[in-house]
């Protein structure tokens, strides 16, 4: 499980990097980058901490 929650922190990072990136960029090549951040690459991730809390929650 560690290796799990390094390599989310990792994805977190870059997360909040996109974020940062977009709030103050606004042409499209840039927004195509990050919607495909967002649908390949972040969402798994947030999928898989979604699942690993609900499995702690029913601990």
């Amino acid at each position: 499980m560690k290796s799990s929650c390094r390599r989310f922190a990792t994805v977190r990072v870059d997360m909040l990097d996109q974020r940062n990136l977009m709030s103050h960029t606004y042409d499209d090549e840039s927004f195509r980058i990050a919607f495909d951040s967002i649908s390949r690459r972040y969402l798994t991730a947030i999928e898989q901490v979604f699942t690993w809390l609900k499995q702690r929650a029913r601990e």
